[in-house]
């Protein structure tokens, strides 16, 4: 399942760029990649949190199966072997390249579009944190659909894979099935993502006006 990200990221990188945009590309593509691969490496961790905080939906208030980490490592290697670690991390890996790229694109956008209303040359900071919490609602939304399958996976171990998942999930709610949970993405991704990229941005800003004063001092 880890060969899929991989082979994404090298489409992304095969797929002809222009001109100027090909260090941007490739930093976005590199990204991507760096968190399939951070995924990848977390997704037991991950597994074991999911069943952590559904046991008691999925086991029918039944005895408690999983009572810690360790303990709970150990009994999905038991039960599932070294592949339940990993159940629901194809679509968690896939997910990464659509989110970020719609984060960038839409912050981007965002950002140009109040400049050119406003005339200024950056956006201020709260407009900044408006445009990342746009950014990061449209990259929610945009992938959401992926987050609901690779929860359904990672809880539910009778579903045999992406389309088996995909198939119960619209059998239960069609469209809506895939969506649901939303609201309570936007509301806590939101903010955080508002908070991340404005403060990214800012600095950046920042930080670079100061490294372009100080060179235009050394070279004087």
């Amino acid at each position: 399942c880890n060969t899929v990200p991989i082979m994404i990221g090298v489409a992304m990188l095969a797929y002809p760029a222009q001109a100027g945009d090909t260090v941007l590309q490739t930093r976005r593509t590199a990204g991507g990649l760096a968190g399939a691969t951070a995924r990848t490496i977390t997704a037991p961790l991950d597994r074991v949190k999911i069943l952590m905080q559904t046991e008691h939906l999925t086991s029918g208030g039944g005895p408690s199966k999983y009572t810690g980490l360790v303990q709970s490592l150990r009994r999905v290697l038991m039960e599932e072997g070294a592949k339940g670690y990993f159940r629901g991390n194809m679509v968690n890996c896939i997910r990464v390249f659509p989110y970020s790229a719609t984060q960038f694109v839409t912050f981007d956008y965002m950002k140009r579009s109040v400049c050119a209303y406003t005339g200024e040359k950056q956006p201020s900071v709260p407009q900044r944190l408006a445009c990342g919490a746009i950014a990061g609602c449209a990259a929610s939304f945009v992938t959401h659909p992926l987050d609901v399958l690779r929860t359904r996976l990672a809880v539910q171990p009778e579903l045999r894979g992406i389309a088996h998942a995909l198939g119960s999930v619209w059998q239960e709610g069609g469209v809506m099935g895939l969506y649901k949970g939303l609201g309570p993405a936007l509301v806590s991704l939101g903010p955080f993502v508002a908070i991340n990229f404005a403060s990214y941005d800012t600095i950046k800003s920042t930080f670079g006006k100061e490294n372009q004063v100080a060179l235009r001092t050394i070279t004087k």
